[in-house]
């Protein structure tokens, strides 16, 4: 699932790219605006259809909508099959480990600095640190110094290798 997100992540960038090598033949003030303004299709389209994203089985159940779980569980699971046996034995699962949960855990942030999720937490946190400290952000946002710089002198043989390295 990370990776998907990550897939994602780079196809958006592409098309960004792409997008902003298209609009480098445009003169006048709709060569920013059009990028502008097309960055905020996605979020509107987003913002729309959240509504009809359903709770989380496991919100639900761990605030008490159980029929609701149950409901969501189905359409996810059973194609709306709401008391096939498979819905059932998920939404027992869920409820035993939420209940589990309350008895035995209690947790804070400070759990995070210990075992066995002490290690978790490092790997997780240097992994951000060294793809920051790698300087691919500080690189793509001077890429069309360094391409200039380099010899590329049109706006939209910079753009296109801009939109290459998006990728």
């Amino acid at each position: 699932m990370v990776s998907l997100q990550q897939w994602a992540i780079t196809w958006g960038i592409f098309l960004a790219f792409g997008i902003d090598y298209g609009c480098s033949f445009i003169k006048g003030p709709k060569q920013f605006r059009l990028p502008l303004g097309l960055q905020i299709v996605p979020s509107i389209i987003l913002l729309f259809t959240m509504v009809l994203m359903p709770f989380s089985p496991r919100w639900l159940v761990a605030h008490n909508y159980i029929s609701d779980a149950r409901r969501v569980l189905g359409r996810l699971r059973t194609y709306g099959h709401a008391s096939a046996p498979e819905v059932q034995e998920e939404l027992r699962l869920i409820h035993e480990t939420i209940v589990h949960e309350r008895e035995t855990m209690h947790s804070s942030y400070w759990d995070l600095l210990k075992y066995p999720n002490r290690r978790r937490t490092f790997l997780g946190c240097g992994m951000q640190f060294m793809q920051q400290f790698t300087g691919i952000n500080t690189l793509m946002l001077y890429a069309p110094t360094i391409f200039r710089d380099i010899g590329l002198n049109s706006i939209q043989s910079i753009a296109l290798c801009q939109a290459i390295n998006g990728l």
